[in-house]
């Protein structure tokens, strides 16, 4: 045996002293090569430098180049930064002086390559513009792609150079190499690319410069010091985020300084060389290098530019082509400024700022004071001196430059400066002195000179100086920079000097462009401070949404990416998001890395360390250097002020994605080859590669399709590629393992060679030791060995020597719940992979068959590895059914939840509303009002631009915020409101008879309570609303001006806030008649989003039942009230809208359930915040609140019927209302036919007709078709029906030969969605539509269409048709529609409207695609593309669709849980069931329409979501109740408690498919019997039956999922099967946890005793739990909620199960072994219970934890029942001290088993119950 292994076998025994009883030995070489005696830092598991293999780097860097290249020119535009950074090129190669915040190396570089290009800087660069045919942009862009192609090179080198294994090193690159974020940031014309190559290169600079310390002074040594500094100044250069990386190499110089400082055998003298040394290289270097890119920019500008107006007046001086006039000045503020504005408060004079461009009030005249003796100075020249006082008269406006003692706007410590005056007007405050500071051109400081002279201006009166700092102002001084007058005087500071910009006075000669230079240094050092400044302006503006920026916290998981262009459909378009895989793992890794490095440190303290000196070392240096670099270029973004985005972050990431293989290779430094294959991502079962390709059919096949699938889409199939890469070079990482393997013992004691095998075997004999294997395999040395007491549990070896007792194992081999880590490995690696690739198949699936065939080859080589993994005591059987059921429930959630956020969405198109809010605390509204005035706040909204008491004045409207809802959200109502109000009632001349007033808005501060998770939160905060209601119509009452005092507030309720609403009039302190209108805006009125909180559904029932009664009685509370529900869509992923419906709440008359999609002129759908500020929603609602204003009237209000006819008109179309029966009653209007041009239209012939610009007025006569029984009327114009438009619409009849008797039709008319060239339906445009039926048209002749005449130019078309024509039912049944899809198409040509109805589609699980075309139709001919509306009216929700193409249908109905009783006779109408398609053609095409509808089955699995979320929280816990019956049975007949696991598998095979059986028995029957119809309010019929969702709970109608669908009766038994794949997948977690705690509890020496104790000790312990015991009684008796002590309970008995499965981990007798894991197995169930049961009670102790965070201290009222949690805290004690299920026989045995069972039932049956 060589030395060398001699060598290693020490280094072991010596840890084995420390803590293990046994000696591991490891195998010699396993080839000739090693035993030539290679140092032991050749490894790269014991630190120093790796030299990696030079075919992978090549491999690595051409691959890098490949991707980074390819395709680079695809998107012909410019791409995001690409506007400023191209840009900035065009000025360097026209050398125009231009500004940026970052330094210039990078801009120039990208000058350099436009040069190389022949782009000659003529173009403008502006966003999402072409790239004109002569402009080779795609070399730009490989320009700056090479910077970050070369990146992965370097983090190959660099993870060699920290001693990284070959596999390691090469994870690495393969990290960079696939992350999607640096692979896009590197392709376009941008500085990205070129910070993280120079970042990189610092590293490996630095990395090398410290692997040479044993060669001091070298020319290597200096070589790469002074290349560090290099890089350091040109990452410096490239963006002051460098800086990070020069604290990087500054903090390691330090520390290698520190270091040397305390070696004493180092002289003196070389201790100084080293400081020199450093100094050189790693200070004066970089900055040398930072300042000649300044000195190249300067050099290369010199023209005037843009960028003139930061630089000074000298240096703008000697800019060829610079006039002064437009140069504005430097860093310290801007051109003094003033323009007619006034200041809105202080002293509301005008504005006086510092404005950074061009612009005539930036001129001012030097003038005398009033008191002056100077009168001639306009004929004579007097200069201005040093102390000389003066008036500064502003040109445009003259006024004088004031101060006085009014503070500032912003800054206000200082005095406001303003305009005030005129020659006449004024006073001593228009004063000032100057003060000369110097003058950079002459030593004559006495006058004041051009350009030269810095001075100060101070004012005579107040003392104070002119000043300008970066302090920008609000909206209303637009911007621009703060003038303040400075009360300190500040000789030095920049910010209080001035100087003569522009100097126009033609009796002065013109100064020497020569005379105002200045040099480089001053130039250097100013653009720098102005680059700084500037930097710090860069902050986030409040008043605007960023919808790019992120936050940090936002980066490291990925949670918000950035869109690099615009979201054109016919573009290519680019969305900058990481590798999930990447960024995920690298964050988890700096987790890792420090909970490590904690366990080391404490191990080390405690004398038990396992890593060898130099092992120890490396661990340290690369963690501090990869941790430190990561720290520097993430952590201080969080203290920034200024804006951040997503690529801020990737410099990061690069040193976090480092740290990654360098942990993994840190712990499988131990393991086998297999394992390390594993680990890093290589295919085959054993060491050979060769083999594991040969091996595996489909690995082939997999390979070539996945490099195929990266060509085109990288992201889809980013871990496959680690299999490509090491698929190709397998047999070089092969022998580079064989070559450095010290140790081909992996955690079973298995060899892996036969020479290993021999070696060891030799070796053990020669010890007189016997190392035990597992059970006998093939290839296993435990053949030829005697093992005595040789045992395996759980994966884990067991060592024994003869005659002994079962001992411990070493600390490496980790103990698991799975027989063998190798297969728990594979299967985590490769699960993501499945999951993945099973998506690509649905989606894609007759799509794309390539990406199918990956899938199936994916699928084909992996899905059998994953049955290899074993479950305790299942057998084959059990393993593949777990596996099977694990990866199909990882899949089935997976599609769900991608289904529910991405298909089947309504687009988003909400445009932002704006405002200047302002908001008022009531403060008085105090404890004496309120109980809860500690708790919340009452505010007052202001609009700043036009509202300016403090106090109300008109309307109260009241806003209440929702779950976590700010008072904040009300500004946007409440902005549009007052600019409405303002804007457009007030000058409209009929303003007097509205008889309306300004709106006020109240809003109440909840502190963001999560009211959604605790019912006593939502009755707190109505007791308050109530209070605060009678507050605010208390602050009316003393106002003389008003009409009469209101009685009575208008809500708006979002969300959660909606309830709480409705709850107010159920509470004590409500006042009769304070609430008449309630708008509430996606409100879950039929169920709680989230019914763990029982109480919140016992609130639910009460509220509902306070409502119907209040609509019953003639005499009931509500008969005043009336209540509006907007519901947003499927957009909203937070409330389902099926709960927004109120059709079972509250009668017709009295309110209504909209869609936003539905509601005119907004059209679009709104996920739960934008619901809030979408501004076309907000701006109808808020017009509908003025139109409903009455300041006659006590109530300010409207009655109920004028109410409600205005929000019909305002939220809904006449398209939407069932049978509406429509009257004219204005009178007949007689029209002469000989005094107005009018042209007769032929009978049925359609209309088109065209509209001119023209003055005359025109009627077109249309006649009526005399048999008309059956004939519609149908226009479509892209002309507004207003009284302000141009066209009027008139139904006429015969009144003389000559004339006409008409009435107006145009109340008929409705608005649909412009689909003219319009893509989506919420452009702004819309068409005007009139449809008249047979009797509207009744004893009418004609239909004339008016045209007024007008310079608009359009269309009108027209027509008679008869019903059949354009309406059609379809009476086709679901499941053939499901089957086979439904195809329609018209005879002949398409009807203007056709309306189709499928009465059998009404099951809002189902989604469905509409695919729509008119073949033969020329779009350039046409006058709009065809218009598509799904509607499903009887709930008010439709959608618009514009043009030919594939459509997304989906719609809402019943939530779920919720079912009605069988519906009355009188309950609505079977014709107005059933989806609704209506259809918009242009009758120039004579084409027919043709339509195809399918079921959209992926879409339709997200439904699922939408309706049964709350599922998986209730049906897992029946599994687990199930589960634990089995296990209580078997202990009752064997006395030893089986495994969880165990019992899961058994009920699987026989419990679980009987109870399947009795739940689809149950669902059919549900289904076929009970089908619901949902029933609607009614007067008539309010009986038990409409009452039955609140009085009959146990019902069959409400029982399992609610199901009235007999197609869906399935659903019950998906949700079980998912249900115990949820089950299986947190056991695997919870068993993971506890076995890795155990481990830990002995890793760090703790031991757990295993003894008998003594009397004394069970009597203390005893006595301790119980004074513990009895104090949580009494705390959560008085203080804390009950949910607080489950959770202490929870934990306590985590803690216990810990401790059991550490003493049944290491007991040493067989009997010990039985006994602990018999008592764990049955803590572990109960631990499984307690777990399930969590969701049920942390949100409530979550909010408790809330309120602690607000201050408020006063307990609950609610949640103090000691006898819900009593019983658990007992059975945990009894747990705590050993006690376990006593076994029983006769009927307690059957009895116990049988209450499980029944308990599993009746969960199952009523589960949103056993949620509550």
């Amino acid at each position: 045996m060589r030395h060398r292994t001699a060598q290693a076998v020490d280094a072991d025994s010596a840890m084995d002293a420390v803590d293990f009883d046994m000696k591991w030995v490891v195998a010699p070489p396993m080839n000739a090569k090693e035993d030539k005696g290679i140092p032991l830092e050749r490894y790269g598991f014991v630190g120093g430098p790796y030299n990696g293999s030079k075919v992978i780097l090549l491999l690595v860097t051409a691959l890098s180049f490949w991707t980074r290249y390819r395709l680079i020119d695809r998107a012909a535009y410019v791409v995001w930064d690409e506007a400023h950074f191209g840009k900035f090129a065009s000025h360097y190669l026209k050398r125009e002086f231009y500004f940026d915040v970052h330094p210039p190396l990078g801009k120039i570089l990208v000058a350099f390559s436009g040069l190389l290009a022949g782009y000659d800087g003529s173009f403008s660069f502006d966003s999402g513009e072409d790239y004109p045919a002569g402009l080779n942009f795609g070399f730009m862009r490989l320009f700056s792609a090479t910077f970050g192609a070369l990146i992965v090179p370097l983090a190959y080198e660099s993870a060699c150079q920290m001693g990284y294994s070959g596999h390691a090193a090469l994870l690495s690159s393969i990290m960079i190499l696939l992350d999607l974020a640096l692979l896009t940031i590197s392709r376009f014309i941008l500085l990205d690319s070129m910070l993280l190559f120079f970042t990189c290169i610092s590293l490996y600079c630095m990395l090398r410069f410290n692997n040479l310390k044993t060669k001091p002074f070298s020319m290597e040594w200096k070589a790469w010091l002074l290349l560090t500094g290099v890089s350091l100044g040109c990452v410096l250069s490239v963006k002051w985020v460098g800086l990070f990386a020069v604290a990087l190499v500054g903090l390691q110089t330090i520390e290698d300084l520190w270091v040397m400082f305390g070696d004493l055998s180092i002289p003196k003298i070389t201790y100084a060389k080293h400081w020199v040394a450093r100094i050189i290289g790693l200070i004066i270097v970089p900055f040398a290098v930072y300042m000649f890119s300044f000195y190249l920019h300067f050099a290369i500008l010199s023209s005037s530019g843009p960028g003139d107006s930061q630089m000074s007046s000298l240096f703008q001086a000697h800019l060829k082509g610079n006039t002064l006039y437009q140069n504005p000045v430097g860093y310290g503020g801007g051109l003094l400024h003033s323009h007619v504005q006034k200041y809105p408060g202080g002293s509301n004079q005008q504005q006086v700022t510092c404005y950074h461009h061009k612009d005539a009030n930036n001129y001012w005249q030097f003038r005398p004071t009033r008191v002056s003796y100077i009168d001639d100075y306009d004929r004579n020249l007097y200069f201005i001196t040093d102390g000389a006082i003066l008036r500064l008269t502003h040109n445009q406006t003259g006024t004088n430059l004031h101060s006085h003692d009014v503070k500032a706007p912003i800054t206000t410590s200082e005095n406001e400066v303003s305009c005030y005056g005129n020659d006449t007007l004024g006073d001593a405050n228009d004063y000032w002195q100057i003060e000369v500071v110097d003058d950079v051109s002459h030593q004559d400081h006495t006058i004041v000179r051009a350009l030269t002279t810095r001075l100060r201006l101070l004012h005579t009166v107040q003392n104070c100086y002119l000043a300008a700092r970066s302090v920008s102002l609000p909206q209303w001084g637009f911007k621009q920079i703060e003038v303040t007058c400075e009360k300190e005087s500040k000789p030095n500071d920049a910010h209080q000097w001035w100087n003569i910009e522009e100097h126009i006075n033609d009796r002065l000669p013109a100064a020497s462009p020569q005379h105002f230079k200045q040099s480089f240094l001053r130039d250097f050092w100013h653009l720098n401070v102005a680059m700084w400044t500037s930097n710090n302006a860069l902050v986030p503006d409040a008043d605007k949404f960023d919808a790019l920026a992120s936050s940090p916290t936002d980066w490291p998981f990925l949670r918000l990416g950035l869109r690099m262009c615009a979201w054109d459909d016919n573009a290519v378009k680019y969305f900058l998001l990481g590798n999930p895989i990447v960024w995920w793992s690298a964050a988890l890794g700096i987790v890792a890395f420090g909970i490590l490095l904690l366990t080391y440190l404490i191990r080390r303290k405690r004398h038990l360390s396992s890593l060898p000196p130099r092992q120890w070392d490396q661990f340290c240096f690369v963690g501090k250097t990869l941790i430190a670099g990561w720290a520097l270029h993430y952590l201080p973004f969080g203290i920034m002020g200024r804006v951040t985005y997503l690529h801020h972050y990737f410099p990061a990431v690069y040193f976090a994605a480092l740290l990654v293989p360098f942990l993994l290779d840190h712990a499988t430094q131990h393991t086998s080859i297999w394992v390390k294959n594993i680990v890093f991502g290589l295919a085959g079962r054993s060491g050979s590669l060769d083999q594991g390709r040969e091996g595996n059919p489909c690995f082939s096949v997999g390979v070539e399709l996945a490099l195929e699938a990266l060509s085109d889409s990288p992201s889809e199939v980013s871990v496959l590629a680690l299999f490509v890469l090491f698929t190709l070079f397998s047999e070089d990482v092969e022998d580079d393992f064989e070559r450095r393997s010290g140790c081909w013992m992996d955690v079973y004691g298995q060899p892996q060679r036969k020479a290993a095998k021999k070696a060891a075997l030799e070796t053990e004999r020669s010890l007189g030791k016997y190392v035990a294997h597992p059970e006998a395999s093939e290839g296993s040395i435990s053949e030829s060995l005697a093992v005595p007491n040789m045992g395996r549990r759980d994966g884990r070896l067991k060592v024994a020597h003869e005659g002994a007792q079962l001992d411990r194992c070493p600390i490496y081999n980790l103990v698991i719940p799975f027989h063998n880590i190798d297969h728990l490995l594979v299967v985590s690696v490769l699960v993501m992979i499945l999951v993945r690739g099973a998506f690509m198949l649905l989606r894609n699936a007759g799509d794309d068959k390539d990406d199918c065939r990956t899938v199936v080859g994916i699928v084909c080589g992996l899905l059998p590895v994953g049955v290899l993994m074993p479950v305790p005591g299942s057998g084959g059987a059990g393993r593949s059914r777990f596996v099977f059921i694990c990866i199909t429930c990882i899949i089935a959630f997976y599609g769900m939840i991608d289904s529910y956020l991405f298909h089947q969405r309504d687009a988003k198109g909400c445009n932002q509303t704006y405002m200047r809010p302002s908001f008022i605390r009531l403060d008085d509204f105090d404890s004496e009002k309120t109980r809860f005035a500690g708790k919340y706040a009452l505010h007052l909204y202001r609009e700043k631009t036009y509202e300016t008491t403090d106090y109300p004045v008109g309307v109260p409207v009241l806003f209440i915020p929702g779950h976590a809802g700010s008072y904040k959200q009300t500004r946007s109502f409440a902005a549009e409101a007052s600019y409405y109000y303002h804007d457009v009632l007030l000058n409209d001349p009929r303003f007097a008879e509205l008889h309306v007033r300004e709106l006020d808005f109240f809003t109440v501060d909840f502190n963001e309570e999560f009211s959604a998770l605790h019912g006593q939160s939502l009755l707190e905060q109505a007791e308050y609303l109530n209070d605060a209601i009678a507050y605010i119509l208390s602050l009316y009452r003393s106002q003389s001006f008003r009409v009469s005092d209101p009685s009575s507030v208008i809500i708006i309720g979002h969300s959660m806030g909606g309830i709480v609403a409705r709850a107010m009039f159920t509470m004590k302190n409500y006042q009769p008649g304070t609430i008449t209108t309630i708008i509430t805006m996606s409100t879950p009125h039929i169920l709680p989003p989230a019914a763990f909180d029982g109480k919140i559904s016992r609130i639910y029932a009460t509220i509902d039942d306070f409502w119907k009664r209040g609509f019953r009685s003639p005499h009931g509370d509500l008969l005043d009230v009336t209540m509006i529900s907007i519901a947003g869509g499927n957009l909203d992923s937070i409330v389902s809208s099926d709960s927004a419906d109120v059709r079972s709440i509250i009668p017709s008359t009295h309110g209504f359930t909209v869609y936003t999609t539905s509601i005119p002129h907004v059209w679009v759908g709104n996920d739960h915040p934008s619901i809030l500020w979408c501004n076309q929603l907000v701006k109808v609602v808020v017009r509908s609140l003025l139109d409903i204003v009455d300041v006659r009237r006590k109530s300010q209000v409207m009655d109920v019927e004028a109410r409600m006819r205005i929000f019909r008109r305002s939220f809904l179309n006449q398209l939407d209302v069932v049978n509406l029966t429509r009257r004219i009653d204005a009178a007949p209007v007689i029209l002469h036919l000989n005094d107005i041009t009018h042209h007769f239209f032929p009978q049925g012939r359609t209309m088109i007709y065209s509209l001119m610009s023209t003055h005359l007025v025109q009627l077109q006569i249309m006649p009526i078709p005399v048999v008309s029984n059956d004939v519609e009327f149908h226009l479509v114009t892209d002309q507004d029906s207003s009284r302000r438009g141009r066209l009027d619409f008139l139904l006429c009849s015969r009144h003389s030969d000559d004339a006409i008797a008409c009435k107006s039709a145009s109340e008929f008319v409705d608005v649909v969605p412009s689909s003219a060239s319009e893509r989506y339906p919420f452009s702004g445009k819309y068409f005007s539509f009139l449809r008249l039926s047979v009797g509207e048209m009744k004893g009418r002749d004609y239909m004339v269409i008016v045209d007024k005449g007008g310079n608009q130019q359009g269309f009108v078309v027209a027509e008679f048709s008869a019903h059949e024509r354009s309406n059609f039912a379809l009476d086709q049944s679901a499941l053939s529609v499901h089957r086979h899809g439904l195809s329609f198409s018209t005879a002949s040509s398409a009807p203007i409207f056709l309306n189709i109805r499928i009465p059998h589609l009404s099951n809002q699980l189902f989604a469905y695609r509409l695919q729509v075309q008119r073949p033969g139709c020329q779009l350039r001919d046409s006058l709009f593309t065809t218009l598509v509306r799904q509607s499903v009216p009887h709930i008010h929700e439709s959608k618009f669709f514009v043009g030919d193409r594939e459509i997304e249908i989906s719609f809402h109905g019943e939530p779920g849980f919720f079912s009605v009783l069988p519906p009355h006779p009188t309950n609505v109408k079977k014709q107005n069931d059933g989806l609704v398609l209506q259809f918009w053609s242009d009758p120039k095409c004579t084409a027919p329409l043709q339509f195809k509808l399918s079921l959209d089955l992926y879409g339709s699995f997200g439904r699922i979501v939408t309706r049964y979320a709350t599922v998986i929280a209730c049906f897992p816990l029946v599994i687990v109740l199930l589960t634990m019956g089995h296990q209580i049975g078997q202990f009752y007949d064997t006395g030893v408690y089986p495994e969880f696991s165990d019992s899961l598998v058994r009920i699987c095979q026989k419990s679980l498919p009987l109870f399947c059986v009795f739940v689809s028995v149950c669902s059919i029957y549900q289904s076929w019997v009970y089908a619901p119809r949902y029933t609607a309010y009614s007067h008539e019929h309010s009986g038990s039956q409409q009452l039955a969702l609140g009085s009959s709970r146990y019902s069959w109608s409400n029982a399992l999922l609610g199901n009235g669908d007999w197609m869906m009766w399935w659903l019950s038994l998906l949700f079980i099967y998912l249900s115990l794949g949820v089950v299986i997948l947190i056991w695997a977690v919870l068993s993971l946890l506890i076995h890795t705690a155990a481990i830990i509890v002995r890793f760090t020496g703790r031991a757990v005793r295993q003894g008998e104790s003594t009397e004394r000790e069970d009597v203390r312990k005893f006595t301790r739990r119980v004074i513990t015991t009895l104090i949580l009684f009494i705390l959560v008796a008085t203080a804390i909620p009950y949910q607080f002590a489950f959770i202490v309970a929870f934990l306590v008995h985590t803690i216990t199960c810990t401790c059991m499965r550490c003493r049944a981990l290491y007991s040493k007798t067989v009997s010990d072994v039985r006994r602990h894991q018999s008592r764990f197995n049955y803590m572990q169930s109960i631990h499984m219970l307690l777990f399930f049961l969590l969701p049920f009670t942390v949100p409530v102790l979550m909010v408790w934890i809330r309120n602690l965070s607000v201050h408020w201290f006063a307990p609950f009222s609610s949640d103090h029942n000691i006898l819900a949690i009593g019983p658990f805290m007992m059975f945990v004690e009894l747990l705590t001290v050993g006690k376990t299920l006593p076994r029983e026989s006769g009927i307690m045995r059957h009895a116990t088993v049988a209450l499980m069972y029944l308990a599993s039932a009746y969960g199952i049956l009523f589960g949103k119950y056993v949620c509550g």
